[in-house]
């Protein structure tokens, strides 16, 4: 029996960030029985990873295509190691800094990959305190 404990996402929340497009979604009736038979933890679980299940390719999701929002529920495909690693990578790209990344090529001393670094920029890193004015020099964006 489930958890009696307050869960963090409700159903009505849950299928509501499920991406439509190209989704068999279902009947909602059986999805949301789904929903009912899992612990608080278990539903918050499949809510943080519902949406990127839905948006990985057949591929990624080992032929799963078109997988009913109850089959999700009731297979456990939210434990999956696939979408946690899909989680993660987005969440590498998106803590990606333009800035820490020209520094880095203006450390590197290579003057090829500092092509579309302009003065302006390099001012910008230098008054943050990212790069110093004799390295912008080496490469030669001052």
């Amino acid at each position: 029996m489930p958890d009696q404990q307050e869960p963090d996402t409700t159903f009505a929340e849950f299928w509501a960030s499920i991406p439509s497009k190209g989704v068999t979604k279902g009947s909602k009736k059986n999805a949301e029985k789904a929903w009912r038979k899992l612990t608080p933890q278990e539903q918050s679980l499949a809510a943080e990873r519902a949406p990127v299940f839905y948006t990985l390719t057949p591929e990624e999701r080992f032929g799963a295509l078109g997988l009913h929002v109850s089959t999700f529920l009731n297979g456990g495909h939210y434990e999956e190691e696939v979408i946690a690693e899909k989680m993660k990578r987005r969440q590498e790209k998106a803590a990606y800094d333009p800035r820490q990344m020209a520094a880095k090529n203006i450390k590197s001393g290579k003057r090829f990959l500092c092509t579309n670094i302009t003065p302006t920029k390099a001012r910008t890193l230098i008054a943050d305190g990212l790069v110093t004015e004799d390295e912008c020099r080496k490469v030669g964006v001052l």
